[in-house]
């Protein structure tokens, strides 16, 4: 699977947004040329991750750029499943990660937090976590990268932790992305054999201007976008609402805490003072912890 960015223009930044529609991947088929085209439109997303992150330029299109190829592939997950996508960059240095699991419920997370910069190049390594409920251990891939643009980095992601035939396309006029996927033969087993059929590339060509339209009309419902596609002969046969969803609580922060008071000292936490401040790098809220829950904790341990 390849991606290919056809802008980075973010109209989150452009306009204003009133009851956005949650954000979702529509799934539709071309039973005549045998492919797959997931749509998603990300407006409400993007939105809530522009409300969330300091990020300003060319560092929110490095995110936004990110969200919308990587969103699309919560399709391939199965029940119970989630994956984590983690770029370790140290040139130009940020820390990058995305995770979504099959409900669609997603968080992400770049650091610095005012980092303003889409790099050409990225040079460090990539981590892919696949984790199965219930399963012993988590699938797990760790590969270096050198010279490789976010684009490079994506598709070798896609190629060798989903395998899959396609391409993922994002919009310059709007928060939405497309991935066309072919499907398999189904007539392979028959004597004939089967019909030569299109590849991605020649699929794409031919439908390019319509998925393009559908980009610059920036529809928020999932109606008049199903409506364009039964038009082009594609038929829904799914849907799947893609949300941020932090799972940091103030019991989670309470222990992190008491776990670093617990090995060096409470003076060491709190220094002088009766309280601290702390901050989910997910979602941003603060947590103020005191001194003394700390200290009453401690004791009934």
């Amino acid at each position: 699977m390849s991606v290919v960015v056809q802008g980075q223009v973010s109209l989150t930044s452009k306009r204003e947004f009133v009851m956005l529609s949650t954000s979702k991947v529509l799934s539709f088929i071309d039973n005549k040329e045998g492919f797959m085209v997931y749509f998603f439109e990300g407006q409400r997303l993007i939105h809530d991750l522009a409300l969330i992150h300091n990020l300003k330029g060319e560092g929110f299109h490095f995110l936004r750029d990110s969200i919308l190829g990587s969103q699309l592939l919560s399709v391939f997950l199965k029940s119970k499943e989630n994956f984590g996508f983690y770029i370790d960059s140290e040139d130009p240095y940020f820390r990058f990660k995305i995770e979504t699991n099959f409900n669609g419920y997603m968080r992400t997370l770049l650091l610095p937090e005012e980092f303003n910069n889409f790099p050409e190049k990225i040079n460090g390594v990539y981590r892919v976590s696949k984790i199965t409920e219930g399963a012993p251990d988590p699938y797990n891939t760790v590969i270096e990268v050198k010279e490789k643009t976010l684009n490079e980095i994506f598709n070798q992601f896609f190629k060798q932790s989903f395998q899959v035939n396609g391409k993922v396309f994002l919009s310059k006029d709007s928060d939405q992305s497309a991935m066309i996927m072919k499907l398999p033969n189904t007539n392979i087993d028959k004597i004939d054999s089967p019909t030569e059929r299109m590849s991605v590339d020649e699929y794409w060509e031919a439908h390019s201007e319509f998925i393009e339209q559908l980009f610059s009309k920036a529809h928020n419902d999932q109606e008049p976008i199903e409506k364009e596609f039964l038009k082009k002969g594609l038929h829904l046969i799914g849907g799947k609402d893609i949300q941020f969803r932090c799972s940091c609580s103030r019991e989670r922060m309470v222990s992190g805490v008491l776990g670093l008071a617990h090995s060096t000292s409470m003076d060491d936490v709190f220094q002088s003072d009766n309280s601290i401040e702390t901050k989910c790098d997910y979602c941003k809220t603060y947590y103020e912890i005191t001194r003394e829950e700390i200290k009453e904790t401690l004791k009934k341990i």
